[in-house]
């Protein structure tokens, strides 16, 4: 009867993670959402710089030519592999704070960023690709021009946003840090009080 039980035992303390394992897993999991939030801001960034280029280019010519077409294609091919990118923010974000147990006040926090990510890529800013897109077909400069102006403004909106969603996130990891200590404290204080009593009643 004891031997199943005991085979129980150890493989539950197998499975359960140590501290120092749950802080490395903790950590590398904040490492990766960071890393992941700086390459969607170069991505960003880099749509940028090639958009203000193709611009500057139709504002020099009387007509748009197929080769503007083809890099205002690849812009646009670019910028969804760019949604691509935020999703991976969002998942590993997604795996970095299920990692451990917060108090209510950390979890509305937490609510809050993952509400601001999900809006990063709204609906109007998809709805300003699609519209780009159809006029490329009709290769019209002055409406195009007046399209990458909206979009230019929607990409550095994302920038902010995204800036913003990170500040957010690393405040989250210091609220959730100091919260572990005081808890840690705590449980020490007590271990402390349970030693003092047992002391006394040798």
């Amino acid at each position: 009867i004891n031997g199943p039980k005991s085979v129980k035992s150890i493989k539950k303390t197998l499975n359960t993670p140590s501290v120092k394992e749950q802080n490395l897993a903790e950590q590398k999991a904040r490492e990766n959402t960071i890393d992941a939030f700086s390459k969607v801001e170069n991505k960003v960034e880099k749509l940028n710089n090639e958009l203000q280029n193709i611009k500057a280019d139709l504002l020099s010519k009387k007509e748009m030519t197929w080769n503007d077409k083809s890099r205002l294609q690849n812009f646009l091919k670019d910028q969804k592999s760019l949604e691509k990118s935020l999703k991976k923010v969002q998942e590993e974000m997604a795996k970095k704070l299920q990692l451990s147990e917060k108090s209510e006040e950390i979890l509305e926090k937490q609510k809050l960023l993952e509400k601001m990510m999900s809006e990063l890529m709204s609906d109007e800013m998809k709805k300003l690709y699609d519209e780009m897109s159809k006029l490329l077909d009709e290769m019209n400069k002055n409406d195009l021009l007046e399209k990458i102006d909206d979009t230019q403004m929607s990409q550095d909106n994302l920038l902010k946003e995204l800036d913003r969603s990170l500040e957010h996130f690393k405040r989250l990891e210091v609220e959730n840090k100091a919260e572990k200590i005081a808890e840690k404290l705590v449980e020490l204080s007590k271990d402390q009080r349970s030693l003092e009593e047992k002391t006394k009643n040798k």
